[in-house]
């Protein structure tokens, strides 16, 4: 795991260190300003990917994934804390957690780093760049839904309706005690969710419920190559549904890894982002 050190550095397994910088984003429906922690892995110099991750997920986790196989590869890594997130700014409106604030927070991510040579995310992330209008090679991982969910029929709306119930700290001790949960997940849900501002994240959470995704019609008219990594097994992030978003873009890949294999190694989701970039012909060289 990660941990996040002085506030300017993200320190990583082995004592590799990335750099950390602020970037501002879309602006919450208040007006006020949301700020991105943004953080670096890798050589300064080499191409960069773009990662941004899902709701209630970290940089944290997308640094320990895919920092090392990234950077194995030749590419160095762009991630951050999405806004209510880690050291983002708070944002406990649900409001302000629609798909094209995410989108549009990414874009600023992507404008304020060099040499960007593809963009993606997981999940909620990968949804926003798809929703992102650049013209960049995209890697979709774990996808959730497309189009529209039912309010209190989508994959992530049983999250929502405990959230509302039971609230944040309550989820974050159920979760802490599910001895049924793989234990990378386990582990990494309690450890971000711990993280994050508790309302921003119940927030973002019950934004989920009836959230927006893109459309088929959208990932369609994409003019670039799509790589898609998923998994079988994850009612969240149904593999059909990566499938489908794979038959409705113009040119698209799919990588599949298992579950368990985080078990071995969190690395293991790194290494297939790399294999999903190599497999749309991108080279770090």
């Amino acid at each position: 795991m990660t941990s996040l050190g002085d506030g300017t550095h993200l320190v990583l397994p082995g004592g590799v260190v990335g750099r950390r910088h602020a970037v501002e984003g879309a602006a919450r429906a208040d007006g006020a300003a949301v700020h991105l922690a943004v953080a670096e892995v890798g050589d300064p110099g080499a191409p960069a990917v773009v990662l941004a991750h899902g709701v209630g997920s970290s940089a944290r986790f997308v640094a320990a994934a895919c920092a090392a196989p990234l950077g194995a590869a030749g590419w160095r890594l762009v991630t951050y804390d999405a806004r209510g997130h880690g050291g983002s700014t708070p944002c406990p409106d649900r409001v302000d957690h629609g798909l094209d604030a995410y989108a549009a927070d990414l874009a600023a991510v992507v404008a304020g780093s060099a040499g960007v040579a593809a963009v993606g995310g997981v999940s909620l992330g990968g949804h926003a760049a798809i929703r992102w209008r650049g013209g960049l090679p995209r890697v979709v991982c774990l996808p959730a839904w497309q189009g529209r969910a039912a309010p209190g029929e989508g994959p992530h709306a049983y999250v929502a309706a405990e959230v509302r119930r039971v609230g944040v700290a309550a989820v974050t001790a159920r979760l802490r005690a599910d001895t049924t949960m793989p234990t990378w997940l386990r582990d990494t849900l309690v450890t971000d969710y711990t993280r994050h501002d508790a309302d921003s994240l119940a927030a973002a959470l019950l934004a989920l419920d009836g959230g927006e995704a893109p459309s088929c019609d959208e990932v369609a008219e994409l003019r670039v190559p799509v790589g898609v990594v998923a998994w079988r097994g994850d009612p969240g992030h149904p593999f059909p549904v990566a499938e489908e978003l794979v038959s409705s873009a113009r040119t698209a890949t799919l990588t599949e890894l298992a579950m368990d294999d985080l078990e071995v190694s969190l690395t293991r989701f790194g290494d297939a982002v790399v294999t999903a970039l190599r497999s749309l012909g991108l080279t770090s060289g």
